[in-house]
């Protein structure tokens, strides 16, 4: 469900650390593998850690909670997927996603 280019810095222990610091690092990976493992975004939905919740500032986008006011935020990768009426989607028929950013929030 996620490119190589996540997948790699999922598993590396090393690189997120670097990039993140060792506490945001360990969740970035623990989430990101929770991605990896669901076939669908529907699937990833019922994930509570995940949190998974449509985003209303971009169409189609997504944000899953890393910690508080820290989160990832991701778009559906199939073109094909559309959108419908007030930009609800079948997230049974999401199987691949696009990690656009990890951004600090307002969220609590």
């Amino acid at each position: 469900m996620l490119t190589r280019n996540w997948q790699d810095v999922a598993e590396s222990m090393v690189r997120s650390d670097a990039h993140f610091g060792t506490r945001d690092g360990a969740l970035l990976r623990q989430r990101l593998c929770e991605l990896v493992a669901a076939d669908t975004l529907a699937v990833a939905a019922s994930v509570p850690t995940l949190d998974l919740k449509p985003l209303q500032s971009h169409a189609g986008g997504f944000g899953v909670r890393l910690r508080s006011q820290l989160r990832l935020v991701l778009e559906i990768a199939d073109p094909a997927i559309r959108l419908v009426g007030d930009g609800d989607v079948d997230l049974t028929k999401v199987g691949a996603i696009r990690i656009l950013a990890i951004e600090e929030c307002d969220e609590p």
